[in-house]
C-alpha cells in the first residue's frame, strides 16, 4: 500500500511540475476524425443534438443529465468512457456544429462535432484536445485512447443515423 501511494505522490508530483514547467498555449494531446455518412445533416443533428438520449445508441456512454436547454453556457453531467464528466456546452449551432468543455481525473477536453453537407450525405468532423497535469504526464497514451475513443463514437453515431436514413 505505502508503495502505491509512493508512487502516485510522485506521478502526481512529476505531472504538476510538468504541466507548471513544459506548459504553453497548445494542447499536449488533440485527435480529430472524420467521414461521410448516408445521411442527411439535419438527421445527424438530431441524432447527436438529443444529448440526453446518447445511451440509447451509444453503448460508451452510460447515463447523461443535461442541466438546462441545449444552448451555449448548459451544463451536462454524463458517464462516459466509465468516467464520470461535468460539460458545458460551448456553441450549438444547428444543424452543423456542436461543442463542448469538460474535466475529468486532471484532464480538461474540448470536444466539437461539425456536420457539413456533401452530396446527399454528411461529413462529421470530430476534434477533441485534452490539456491538463495528465495531459502532459501521458500525452502518447492519452492521444491514442483519444484517437480510439473519437472512432469509436463516430461509427455509433454512423450506425444509428444510417439505421434510420
Amino acid at each position: 500500500m505505502f508503495l502505491f501511494l509512493s508512487s502516485a505522490l510522485v506521478l502526481a508530483c512529476v505531472g504538476f511540475l510538468g504541466w507548471v514547467l513544459f506548459r504553453d498555449r497548445s494542447a499536449p494531446v488533440a485527435a480529430r476524425v472524420e467521414r461521410l455518412l448516408a445521411a442527411s445533416p439535419e438527421r445527424v443533428w438530431a441524432v447527436q443534438s438529443d444529448l440526453a438520449n446518447w445511451s440509447r445508441w451509444n453503448p460508451d456512454v452510460r447515463s447523461l443529465i443535461l442541466h438546462g436547454p441545449l444552448q451555449a453556457g448548459s451544463a451536462f453531467d454524463w458517464n462516459g468512457g466509465g468516467m464520470q464528466i461535468h460539460s458545458v456546452l460551448s456553441e450549438v449551432t444547428a444543424p452543423t456544429r456542436i461543442a463542448w468543455s469538460g474535466q475529468a481525473f486532471g484532464i480538461r477536453a474540448h470536444h466539437s462535432w461539425e456536420f457539413v453537407a456533401e452530396g446527399t450525405g454528411t461529413r462529421v468532423i470530430t476534434e477533441e484536445v485534452f490539456t491538463g497535469p495528465l495531459a502532459w504526464l501521458l500525452p502518447g497514451t492519452l492521444r491514442s485512447v483519444l484517437e480510439k475513443a473519437l472512432t469509436t463514437g463516430l461509427d455509433h453515431l454512423q450506425a444509428e443515423v444510417e439505421r434510420a436514413a
